[in-house]
Formats: C-alpha cells, sequence, structure tokens
C-alpha cells in the first residue's frame, strides 16, 4: 500500500511524504537509490527516484529518502512557501 500525506513544517515549508509498506531497502542500493540506473529490482531500470528529484529541485524543493529493511520507504519532499 502506498500512502501520501502533506503538512506544513514549523517554518512554514509544504512537506510531502509517500510512503509505502515494501521491504525496504539493502544499505548499498540505499546509499545509491537516487542515482539514474541503481535499482535494487530485477528488470527495473532504477530511474524513477532519480528523475522525482531532478522535478522537485527545479522547484525549489528538498528531497530525502529512508528505506530500513523491513519497514518499507519513505520519500519527504519539502518546498518553501512561495514569496506573497
Amino acid at each position: 500500500m502506498v500512502t501520501v500525506s502533506t503538512r506544513l513544517d514549523p517554518r512554514g515549508w509544504l512537506e510531502l511524504d509517500v510512503r509505502d509498506d515494501g521491504p525496504g531497502m539493502e544499505a548499498s542500493i540505499l546509499e545509491r537509490a537516487l542515482e539514474p540506473f541503481v535499482s535494487g529490482k530485477p528488470d527495473h531500470y532504477g530511474l524513477g527516484l532519480p528523475l522525482a528529484r531532478s522535478i522537485w529541485r527545479r522547484h525549489r524543493g528538498a528531497f530525502s529518502i529512508a528505506a530500513p529493511l523491513g519497514y518499507g520507504t519513505l520519500v519527504r519532499l519539502t518546498r518553501p512557501p512561495e514569496p506573497c
């Protein structure tokens, strides 16, 4: 299952969390998960996370990933508020 949630952090930045209940990632894969063509799954191209990070950064956002083995994966995207 995939869960998406949003909130504002104490600085007023948007936080968008995308969490799944999958197996998580081996440390060696997690270290390189944001590099193109790196995947822990057979027959996958490893482009989704690097592409998502690239797009989000173009919108002045920060991108982080946590995926401990056995606990799924959390991708957190943060972005400052738009100036008024």
